[in-house]
């Protein structure tokens, strides 16, 4: 005859304010700053907890700017060894102790590594990117959340949390650590940054090249502000064509990669933006790095919906933004090319807009 065992539950923890979380989002960088606010929040209110961010080891730099007692993780890099290398991760996870992950970059991989986690001590919630339900005028005076409290809700999820969390996030903010040696561009005057670049995965989001080379020849005539052309890697062959257009000058400072200059850290990109008087661009990472960095900063929308994606930062008087007209009824629509039957709506944005607009700043004292 079979001896009968008894079933023997094991007792929950006490409750307690005590979190562990874990939070993954691999990436891009006006992402990891939209995030930043619900880490922050969750820090705020909790200010006992532990917080791991797994992402990408280039982010790094950013999470410390985020709140240097972060502890970030490497994502596992593609490789054969990748789904071995999930399950390590996982159990490194186990044994810190972690109470709570906030899947913020659902894929495939980041669910496997989510479920492997998910018990009943573990709490995981994913976060769900809220998409246009339509596209252009319709939806202009529609209410949508923005990346931020789209994040946030991920946060709230957690029934643990839900309770210990304000109804809607702190604004995101970046600090540049003290310990951090000095990088970047120093300016020897009051300097504007621009960006013309968006990277290669949205190019409609760009406005025209021969847009910027008349306001950068405006910024200089109608304003005693050096100007700072910044770019990337992938913009290495796109601002060398805005310098053929544009007519030298001293006051015009050229960031971009070449066979001289290898661009710019992330450490160096961060302290070049805070040094910065204005800083103007489409929707791009560093725009909203300097958002949440306090400084001045305007965009220029079209495609992207600026009530989803536009910066936010600690003092929303400084942050401007600049839309196609009105008349025009295709923006936004989150597409990645514009139609050839429809002409770019970041083209209708007129230079005697954004510059109208960034005097007026200037005259603020932003």
């Amino acid at each position: 005859m079979l001896e009968t065992i008894p079933f023997v539950t094991q007792n929950p923890p006490p409750p307690s304010a005590q979190v562990t979380a874990a939070v993954i989002r691999l990436g891009a960088l006006g992402d990891l700053v939209h995030l930043a606010a619900s880490v922050q929040t969750l820090r705020r209110v909790v200010p006992e907890s532990s917080l791991i961010w797994l992402t990408r080891s280039g982010f790094f730099p950013l999470i410390s700017a985020i709140d240097d007692t972060i502890e970030p993780w490497r994502w596992p890099e593609k490789s054969f060894a990748l789904y071995g290398q999930l399950l390590t991760c996982s159990n490194r996870l186990k044994a810190s102790g972690v109470t709570h992950v906030i899947n913020a970059h659902p894929s495939f991989k980041t669910r496997c590594l989510t479920a492997s986690l998910a018990a009943r001590f573990v709490k995981t919630a994913t976060y769900r990117k809220e998409k246009l339900s339509s596209r252009g005028e319709s939806v202009r005076n529609q209410s949508r959340r923005h990346a931020v409290e789209n994040f946030y809700a991920a946060f709230k999820q957690l029934p643990s949390l839900r309770g210990l969390l304000p109804e809607k996030p702190d604004a995101p903010q970046l600090n540049i650590p003290a310990y951090w040696p000095q990088e970047g561009l120093e300016f020897e005057r009051p300097s504007v940054i621009l960006l013309p670049g968006v990277g290669q995965k949205r190019p409609n989001r760009a406005w025209p090249i021969s847009s910027w080379s008349t306001l950068i020849q405006s910024l200089l005539q109608e304003t005693s502000y050096d100007v700072c052309v910044l770019g990337g890697a992938e913009e290495s062959l796109l601002l060398p064509c805005l310098q053929e257009t544009t007519p030298a000058s001293h006051r015009i400072w050229w960031a971009i990669p070449n066979a001289l200059f290898s661009g710019l850290s992330l450490q160096g990109l961060l302290q070049t933006l805070h040094r910065a008087r204005l800083v103007i661009g489409a929707d791009t990472g560093p725009l909203h790095v300097a958002a949440a960095l306090g400084v001045p900063t305007l965009g220029l929308y079209g495609p992207t919906d600026v009530r989803r994606t536009g910066p936010r930062g600690a003092h929303p008087e400084i942050i401007q933004a600049v839309t196609p007209p009105a008349c025009l009824n295709c923006w936004p629509c989150e597409r990645s090319v514009c139609p050839d039957s429809e002409p770019s709506c970041m083209s209708q944005i007129q230079v005697s807009q954004v510059l109208d607009l960034a005097k007026k700043m200037f005259q603020a004292g932003c």
